[in-house]
């Protein structure tokens, strides 16, 4: 089943979507790009993760110092 974003990822969800549509507004296409970028990195990321598990967990630990 699917987990439900929790509020910070909406948050950052939100935030990034403003800076993309920011970006375009002000006619950035450079800016637009890298936040984009970012945006779909982030996306990427928690899609491995969801996807993945065990594995992101791991992860996290190792760079955690555990």
């Amino acid at each position: 089943s699917q987990r439900p974003l929790c509020p910070d990822r909406r948050s950052t969800r939100d935030s990034e979507h403003m800076e993309i549509a920011r970006a375009i507004a002000e006619r950035n296409p450079d800016r637009a790009e890298s936040a984009m970028r970012a945006h779909l990195s982030n996306v990427q990321r928690l899609i491995h993760e969801r996807l993945t598990p065990d594995l992101a967990e791991d992860t996290a630990r190792r760079y955690a110092g555990e």
